[in-house]
């Protein structure tokens, strides 16, 4: 099926930066829509481990309109207690999202005082078009993961699930990122681990646990001291 569909504004993307977006458009009475090629909250539903959990307090989650009001402000949500925060602040205002939709293109309409958005055979005419897709819609692996032995087993994060994915022996981490904070906890549940990443100190070290960095407060787990350095990066970790 293919058409032109005219509307104020395109929302790229049904993420948090669009459901956002989505929201206060809906608070001021501007038409819109939504497009989203998955399904809602699709990277937190897909692409994370089992044991996922936040690395921001939950009384940080707030979504315009929808603060977290749950029984553990101090805690950190898991994947599929973010999943149900989305659904339900889905629920909340009723967003107008048309999910399986990928956008491919966008351009000025000859009329220059639209835009046209293109999603296969339907193109959307609008007055303005945010683009909200993030920042993080491809992997990024670093150079070396492709001169490595092909019998090392490599798994990005998106593929990762579990521990019982990985073959027995000491995996290596190798990350600066908070996304993995807790894939290292579980890691360092099953095995030593080397992790080598943008540590203070620098360098690569045995840990039996460490967890990541946060600009936003300290961590703590398993009831180990959360230590800050100067720079405000949290780094909690046994060595062995």
């Amino acid at each position: 099926m293919a058409g032109t569909e005219t509307v104020d504004v395109v929302v790229v993307g049904a993420g948090q930066a669009g459901l956002a977006t989505s929201y206060h458009l809906t608070q001021q009475g501007v038409e819109h829509v939504v497009l989203e090629r998955q399904r809602v909250a699709h990277a937190w539903r897909d692409q994370r481990w089992d044991s996922f959990c936040l690395v921001t307090p939950n009384w940080t989650v707030q979504l315009p309109g929808f603060t977290y009001d749950g029984p553990d402000p101090g805690g950190y949500m898991k994947r599929d207690e973010v999943v149900t925060y989305f659904e339900r602040y889905l629920e909340s205002f009723h967003p107008p999202v048309r999910t399986g939709i990928n956008v491919d293109r966008l351009d000025v309409a000859t009329s220059n005082d639209r835009l046209d958005v293109t999603a296969g055979d339907w193109t959307f005419r609008a007055r303005s078009a945010v683009v909200a897709t993030g920042s993080f819609q491809r992997s990024k692996l670093p150079t070396l993961a492709g001169s490595l032995a092909i019998d090392i087993v490599q798994l990005h994060s998106i593929a990762y699930k579990n521990p019982e994915q990985l073959p027995s022996g000491a995996p290596r981490n190798c990350t600066k990122q908070d996304e993995p904070f807790s894939s290292r906890s579980v890691l360092a549940a099953a095995y030593h681990v080397a992790i080598a990443g943008r540590i203070r100190s620098g360098g690569a070290f045995r840990a039996a646990l460490s967890i990541g960095r946060s600009i936003h407060c300290s961590h703590r787990q398993r009831n180990l001291p959360a230590t800050r350095t100067s720079r405000g990066r949290t780094a909690v970790m046994t060595s062995t």
